[in-house]
């Protein structure tokens, strides 16, 4: 089984409505956040830290101009993290989203709810770039060597560097310096689409927080065969 949740998307920086309406809606989770901090190199010791959510917005909208600025969230359980959420201003005019969820024992519900909420803003945003959604298992190395996963050299732009993706949204700029859209398209996805302007949008497993069933295993292993077969890179990798 899966032990996490990660989503993560990338967009060209929206209008500050946009941004707050974001931020905005995160708050409706009414997660009970144990830490939030607004970090920018407007401030005098470049961090503010708050105890209520609304303040936060306030001060990361006001500063959100100021590369690399961002807005950080964590809820702990103990001395471990249960939810965190990162929403930041990087380089090129670009908005970074990243939610993870590491609440123990989370149901195939509960994933959905997080992944389309995600999903559904990344979709109403003007200019989008790229957008993944993936689930973890404790050791990825043991997984693989335990399944026979390691067998295969292939590049994994397909699923933006992340192989446990559930759905991600490529654009050919990534995917395209490896796999042409043809071989990609007659992949064995469980889902693969194409979208305007040429992205993928993929689907890889059907029950996406149960990624080590047999079935799935058997089923990474045929892609990941069918990736280092069909591709546009070197044979001596």
């Amino acid at each position: 089984m899966a032990n996490n949740i990660e989503i993560m998307l990338t967009a060209a920086m929206p209008a500050k409505t946009v941004v707050r309406d974001i931020l905005n809606s995160v708050e409706g989770f009414k997660i009970n956040w144990t830490e939030i901090f607004v970090w920018s190199t407007s401030f005098e010791d470049d961090t503010k830290d708050f105890q209520i959510f609304e303040e936060a917005i306030n001060s990361f909208i006001d500063n959100i101009e100021e590369e690399d600025s961002c807005i950080y969230g964590e809820s702990k359980l103990g001395e471990e993290s249960k939810y965190s959420l990162l929403i930041k201003h990087i380089d090129n005019e670009q908005l970074y989203v990243q939610f993870v969820n590491e609440a123990p024992n989370f149901t195939l519900e509960q994933f959905h709810y997080y992944e389309q909420f995600f999903y559904n803003i990344y979709q109403s945003l003007d200019s989008k770039i790229y957008y993944k959604s993936f689930v973890g298992v404790a050791s990825k190395n043991k997984f693989y060597r335990e399944n026979g996963l390691r067998d295969k050299l292939f590049y994994n732009d397909p699923f933006l560097e992340e192989t446990f993706c559930y759905r991600c949204l490529t654009p050919k700029a990534i995917y395209g310096e490896y796999h042409t859209k043809k071989q990609l398209l007659q992949a064995p996805f469980y889902s693969i689409k194409e979208l305007e302007d040429e992205v993928l949008e993929i689907i890889q497993f059907e029950h996406p927080i149960d990624i080590t069933n047999k079935q799935h295993i058997e089923n990474m292993r045929k892609l990941r065969t069918y990736l280092s077969e069909h591709n546009t890179y070197p044979e001596d990798l």
